[in-house]
């Protein structure tokens, strides 16, 4: 079975990594734990639901938690929210694009989805972007990963929920956070300082929207999201 869900987010990836060649030998992995499961989380423990991806899209991809948790498949693709929308031109060879959305897999081990919980806690590993199996810790990462209160990666109330964000590759033991709601979807689109993906750096995890002055360095892809979804 394949998951493929079109969601809103209309951030397309940055043209130099569509130029360039891609690689997928990297992962990132996450897993959400319930609210009563925060010293859990801290230990990288057992007990929640985690999903990992190796592939870098093309462009954001949004996964909805509770649609991809309760499906029947453990694996799939997962379309992005802009390749079925946009024309190339004759010299773009789309062979050698990255791909329009990522492969998920769900690890053995994980555990059940229960809508009813609210999983506010997430730990999650981004590393080896060197291809190289080390972790650099604090360095540019391959993904930007944004948290969401609301399905299909949809901001309502900035202030009251704003969305959590980070980019830079963690330790080889990962990192918990905790919100301070249930987490409902993740955005994911790829990383490319070059392009204004925040020009100091990657940014380690923070939040962004209501907040903005945490962030300094948000690309101008986010705040066209962030502008389209206010629209909404």
């Amino acid at each position: 079975m394949v998951l493929a869900k079109s969601a809103a987010l209309l951030a397309l990836a940055p043209l130099s990594v569509i130029a360039q060649g891609w690689d997928e030998n990297t992962n990132f992995t996450f897993t959400l734990y319930p609210s009563e499961a925060a010293d859990t989380c801290e230990e990288g423990g057992d007990g929640g639901v985690t999903l990992t991806t190796r592939t870098v899209p093309r462009h954001a991809v949004c996964i909805d938690i509770e649609e991809l948790f309760t499906s029947d498949s453990r694996t799939g693709f997962l379309n992005d929210t802009a390749s079925d929308r946009i024309t190339y031109g004759d010299s773009v060879d789309e062979s050698k694009l990255p791909p329009p959305g990522i492969e998920w897999y769900i690890p053995n081990g994980s555990g059940q989805f229960d809508a009813s919980k609210n999983w506010t806690n997430i730990w999650f590993e981004q590393r080896n972007q060197t291809n190289d199996g080390k972790s650099e810790e604090g360095k540019d990462g391959r993904w930007i990963v944004t948290t969401f209160a609301n399905n299909e990666c949809i901001m309502t109330n900035v202030t009251e929920t704003p969305w959590y964000q980070t980019s830079c590759q963690t330790s080889e033991d990962g990192q918990c956070e905790s919100l301070p709601y249930s987490i409902k979807s993740i955005a994911m689109r790829p990383f490319d300082a070059r392009n204004g993906d925040f020009r100091d750096g990657c940014q380690e995890w923070a939040k962004v929207g209501a907040a903005a002055n945490l962030v300094p360095h948000v690309s101008a892809a986010l705040v066209g999201v962030a502008a389209y979804f206010l629209l909404l």
